[in-house]
């Protein structure tokens, strides 16, 4: 085996790197394809692995599917158990990335829980003493009530954006029209910054942010200021609140 690792190693099919620790964790990437033509390629093929050793399991992973059919019979079963524990399973890494791409919307959240619940409280004692205004805090409740729902739903939009941008950089690299269409509103360029910052592409993404002249205190969508008639489009809630689930082709988180 270890013959046939170091021939393979001669001919550039793999990359082993040295093991001067027992202790460190291995996490295995795809490799990106050089242009558009091999990324097509690439799709009908089998996905090249190259081995890149961290020492945080925390770093980025591939599909469980790419990592067995390729590292199965290359590492230890240990080894390949420990990966599993600390990063092949992912659900804390997903959790802190839907949280990151969606925390404008998540702080919308919990303001919304907020309204819910004060409101809630000032309805049954209003109630109780027979207050007319019970009807206002009765709204109001019903705001916060509705903002915790659509923000939730908006969150779980941009993180497909999020897991799609993410794949789309990773397989041409940075291009501003593959940047494009996520311009729309601060949720989807947040979406997209977090995508860049995994792939290593944010300091690109913050030039051509500033470029087109986005800052921060850049909050509402830009169609309230060119087409604001297009929120009673079914087109807009559809990309808003019902985006399709995309399932990423090469990472885990």
């Amino acid at each position: 085996m270890e013959m046939l690792i170091s021939i393979l190693s001669n001919i550039k099919l793999i990359t082993i790197p040295p093991v001067h620790n027992s202790n460190q964790l291995y996490v295995w990437y795809p490799n990106p394809p050089s242009n558009s033509i091999t990324c097509h390629n690439n799709r009908k093929k089998s996905t090249a692995l190259a081995a890149i050793k961290v020492s945080d399991a925390r770093r980025q992973g591939v599909t469980t599917e790419a990592y067995n059919s390729y590292s199965a019979r290359r590492i230890e079963r240990r080894q390949r158990g420990r990966w599993r524990l600390d990063g092949g399973s992912g659900w804390y890494q997903r959790l802190q990335k839907y949280l990151m791409v969606g925390l404008l919307l998540h702080l919308v959240t919990v303001f919304g829980m907020g309204l819910f619940l004060c409101f809630t409280k000032l309805v049954f004692t209003a109630y109780a003493q027979g207050q007319i205004l019970g009807i206002w805090y009765f709204f109001l409740a019903g705001y916060g009530f509705c903002l915790i729902i659509f923000a939730q739903m908006d969150a779980k939009s941009r993180f497909q954006n999020y897991k799609r941008i993410k794949d789309l950089l990773y397989e041409q690299g940075f291009k501003a029209r593959i940047i494009k269409p996520f311009l729309g509103s601060r949720c989807q360029r947040d979406a997209v910054k977090v995508a860049a910052k995994d792939i290593g592409f944010s300091k690109k993404l913050d030039r051509h942010y500033r470029r087109l002249g986005y800052c921060w205190y850049h909050v509402l969508p830009d169609f309230v200021f060119f087409k604001p008639w297009i929120i009673f489009t079914r087109k807009y809630w559809l990309r808003t609140l019902f985006e399709k689930k995309y399932e990423s082709k090469y990472f885990l988180w």
